[in-house]
């Protein structure tokens, strides 16, 4: 069950769901940063993002099989990476 600071990977209300606004909210926040950084600075960036949302315990979520599972670093990092497009 998703709970309030997990990030949901999928189409349609999971943009709603507190914690991908609140990833959003972190993308925005460092925007300017993720444009003037290179290519390594970029994956950094995010991994800081990934790292604040895991320290208020939350996840990056898929749904799977009819379940939610728990999507490893490197979906979580390109779903992040995504935001900041």
């Amino acid at each position: 069950v998703p709970r309030r600071f997990d990030v949901l990977f999928g189409k349609g209300n999971a943009r709603y769901h507190s914690g991908n606004m609140r990833c959003v909210h972190l993308v925005e926040m460092n925007a300017k940063r993720y444009e003037e950084a290179n290519r390594n600075g970029k994956t950094e960036l995010a991994k800081e993002i990934i790292s604040i949302i895991h320290e208020s315990h939350g996840r990056f979520l898929k749904w799977e099989k009819g379940a939610w599972k728990e999507a490893d670093n490197k979906a979580a990092r390109e779903k992040v990476s995504h935001y900041f497009r």
